[in-house]
């Protein structure tokens, strides 16, 4: 045989060898990768990352909804809620809970971006094995969602309106229809039939709710204006006047018989007992005090200041006025400034207002160097 004849033999072996050995390693790298496509398939992390693409996809699933059933949907559709939430695990993070973890079982933590606990997912082997590996399938959910919960709490006056997020609250809203003021706390023993509001509660929400208040003609009431002292400022300029000027001249006579400058106890409450009505618990109360008297080192006590929070209309007849005053008092040592502040009850007498019951507390009281 011709030495050409035989390398061409041997080339077409050596062909077929390489083909045989290209074939087998392109089989075995097909194979490699699908075993790797396995592996990464078969992964938890893998079967973490589809929960969370399904949620991009479909949205919250039934454990999320469940979670949220108990929410208060009578203003704020529940669509809503479930955005927020699904917003919430999409931007969540999922540790793996190495402690509870297993090699059957795999949990991971859910925590919002700021880190609030929101529930547990758990992973179990499940489905086809191929390689010897099996995928892992979402076996349970638990959320909890109430860190980003809230509800609305708020007393309004009988007539007013709520509303969150544009939506009137309704009669079902009202957890309390008596609801005192805190204003009238000290005087509620000597009124019958004090004015009472109303205390609307929601439900539990998801993150926020707009609040607005209707007063009884339907307008909007201020944020700055939606507190006891607002709601009770009902007196007309003419009233408010005529309050005003009452309750300037009861301080200083009042300031006047506590300090007894100059006068009797008796003389000073005579003065007094002009603006204060006959016969009632206060006028008893100051009698007693001018009879029974004290002695009193004070060489002077004088008004410095006076300001009127609130003058309200209680009833056609009854007014309430909540003020403070400040005094600068001189005995024998230091001059002292003290403020007070004091609740009336004023009512018409005759052609006069008078008063007819007083709560007087201090708030400061500090020393004042000449």
């Amino acid at each position: 045989m011709t030495e050409p004849k035989k390398n061409r033999r041997f080339l077409r072996g050596l062909l077929l060898y390489v083909a045989f050995f290209l074939l087998l390693a392109g089989a075995a790298l097909l194979l490699l990768d699908s075993y790797l496509a396995t592996y990464e398939a078969t992964r938890p992390a893998t079967a973490l990352a589809a929960y969370r693409q399904s949620l991009v996809e479909n949205g919250p699933d039934e454990a999320v909804a469940a979670a949220l059933s108990d929410l208060d949907n009578s203003f704020r559709p529940r669509e809503e809620d479930l955005s927020f939430a699904a917003e919430l695990l999409l931007n969540a993070e999922y540790p793996e809970n190495v402690t509870e973890s297993s090699q059957d079982e795999k949990v991971y933590a859910v925590r919002s971006e700021d880190g609030i606990p929101l529930g547990t997912l758990r992973f179990a082997h499940g489905g086809k094995s191929r390689f010897g590996l099996t995928g892992w399938e979402l076996k349970e959910e638990q959320f909890d969602f109430s860190a980003y919960t809230t509800s609305t709490e708020v007393n309004v006056p009988a007539g007013y309106s709520v509303l969150l997020d544009g939506t009137k609250l309704g009669r079902s809203a009202i957890s309390d229809s008596s609801v005192p003021y805190e204003v009238f706390e000290e005087i509620s023993e000597a009124v019958d039939e004090l004015p009472v509001m109303v205390r609307y509660e929601s439900g539990r929400y998801l993150g926020t709710a707009a609040l607005e208040i209707l007063d009884e003609k339907g307008a909007p009431v201020p944020p700055e204006r939606q507190n006891e002292l607002s709601y009770l400022d009902n007196c007309s300029p003419e009233e408010q006047a005529e309050l005003e000027s009452f309750a300037e001249d009861f301080v200083e006579r009042y300031v006047n018989f506590t300090a007894n400058i100059g006068m009797t106890w008796g003389d000073s409450y005579a003065w007094l007992r002009w603006l204060v009505m006959p016969g009632s618990a206060l006028g008893a109360r100051l009698q007693r005090a001018a009879t029974d008297g004290w002695w009193s080192n004070t060489r002077s006590c004088t008004l410095q200041d006076l300001d009127i929070h609130l003058m309200s209309r209680l009833r056609e007849d009854l007014y309430f006025i909540d003020l403070s005053y400040e005094t600068r008092t001189v005995a024998f040592a230091d001059p002292v400034v003290e403020r007070y502040n004091v609740r009336l009850l004023v009512e018409p007498y005759g052609d006069r207002l008078v008063a007819s019951a007083l709560h007087n507390y201090s708030i400061s009281s500090e020393s004042e160097i000449d």
